[in-house]
């Protein structure tokens, strides 16, 4: 589903890892109703400080709710969570691994909808897979965090209630999850969610951003087959003579996988940046320094048939403008690791003139 825009929220950038990781555990400990997270976990470092906060918590009468991904937690998810259920933690499971073999090529890679809210009241989205994660390399950071207030909560926890009946065995504890929502700020914020089989309503919500873009367009993603119609739109605001750059994972496997793509964005003239393997996990789109995309959600295609994603909309020039930062920072580290080849490299990882025509 997509929404419109809602005004009166207060949206905060968490771009730090530590601090972001810090906030959330802070916003868990001073729960005083409920806790529903939607996250994929992990049981060591960060991820089991997490994992106890929330149990303590549960100990202590607050009424939290997990919607957590199996898979990753493979054959010690039972011994895993088990901790949680005695702690009196309501628990839904994605179990992906039983259909995921329907699918063509490598098993599917669920990535639930990054999503903690707390009475109803404070929300965290983006970025929400801890410092330390399962198949987070040392060094690897995730993509900005959001931390929003407001009106916006009310649909933010109707997105955790709709997965929770979808996927979970049991109901959700009884709790007060629409507390009424004074403004908390200024900011105009929309929820784009999408759920298996049918269109991405971020990806629709980006495709319009672009074709109406005027000045410039940065997108960062963690996916090598972004939809079609996705580069299309960015060939063609190019050919307006808006400046687009984009960062992109590095090369995959086989030789082709994603070189047509890039090789049409750089002959339009598109910059690209190829990320440094293992190094970079954000999700982040900005347009003409006011229009924010931001979220679980990965521009590509099988996002559309996988997964359930999430995303917000935020309209901010403020907000646009520290995330543009984070994208130059992230592109900078994308063109150092470019000056350093590594076996197999087969195309370039900027278009000739690097950043000239940046505006």
């Amino acid at each position: 589903m997509s929404e419109p825009l809602i005004g009166g929220n207060h949206v905060a950038l968490l771009a730090d890892d530590d601090t972001g990781f810090a906030a959330m555990l802070e916003a868990v400990d001073s729960a005083r109703d409920h806790v529903n997270v939607e996250n994929l976990v992990d049981i060591d470092g960060h991820g089991l400080a997490l994992l106890q906060r929330l149990a303590a918590r549960a100990r202590a009468g607050i009424r939290v709710n997990l919607l957590v991904d199996r898979g990753p937690l493979g054959d010690g998810a039972g011994e895993a969570l088990q901790p949680l259920r005695l702690a009196g933690v309501s628990l839904g499971e994605h179990d992906t691994a039983s259909w995921s073999s329907l699918f063509a090529g490598p098993p599917r890679r669920c990535e639930p909808r990054e999503l903690l809210v707390v009475d109803g009241r404070d929300a965290f989205v983006g970025g929400l897979d801890v410092p330390a994660g399962r198949g987070r390399p040392d060094g690897a950071r995730p993509g900005p965090r959001l931390r929003i207030q407001g009106p916006v909560l009310q649909r933010l926890q109707r997105v955790f209630v709709a997965h929770w009946q979808r996927f979970a065995r049991g109901p959700m504890q009884q709790a007060r999850y629409f507390p009424a929502q004074a403004p908390a700020g200024v900011q105009r914020v929309a929820v784009a969610v999408g759920d298996n089989g049918q269109h991405n309503p971020f990806i629709e919500a980006l495709l319009g951003a672009v074709a109406s873009a005027s000045r410039r367009v940065l997108v960062a993603s963690p996916c090598e087959a972004p939809p079609r119609r996705l580069v299309q739109a960015l060939v063609q605001a190019r050919a307006r003579g808006v400046f687009v750059e984009v960062i992109v994972p590095r090369a995959g496997r086989g030789l082709l996988r994603g070189l047509p793509m890039r090789q049409t964005l750089q002959a339009a003239g598109v910059v690209v940046h190829e990320a440094q393997s293992g190094r970079w996990h954000a999700r982040l789109s900005v347009v003409d320094g006011e229009w924010v995309g931001i979220g679980s959600t990965r521009l590509d295609w099988r996002n559309v048939v996988r997964d359930g994603e999430a995303g917000i909309v935020v309209i901010d020039p403020g907000l646009a403008g520290r995330l543009e930062r984070v994208f130059e920072e992230d592109a900078s580290q994308a063109r150092a690791g470019a000056a350093q080849p590594q076996a197999g490299q087969h195309w370039r990882h900027a278009a000739p003139g690097g950043t000239a025509g940046r505006r």
